[in-house]
């Protein structure tokens, strides 16, 4: 990644934004992916964005993890 101290001089298609994602957004990884029945790619296609990013997305909030509320206890 590069860093941009003048973005105005960088033509816009080399500027990458980041998604930003609302709370119903995240209400509806939750209920769709997280515990729901989507794979990656279908709930990526879902929210409009690619997958390497929704993987991303899914990789900095670890509760919107696949199987991370249905892992049995250990004790």
């Amino acid at each position: 990644m590069q860093l941009s101290l003048f973005p105005d001089l960088v033509p816009p298609a080399k500027l990458v934004k980041r998604h930003t994602y609302t709370m119903a957004e995240v209400r509806t990884v939750k209920a769709d992916y997280t515990e729901g029945w989507l794979k990656g790619p279908q709930m990526a296609r879902k929210l409009g964005v690619p997958y390497p990013a929704f993987k991303a997305f899914v990789k900095r909030n670890p509760q919107l993890k696949k199987g991370y509320h249905t892992k049995p206890d250990s004790k």
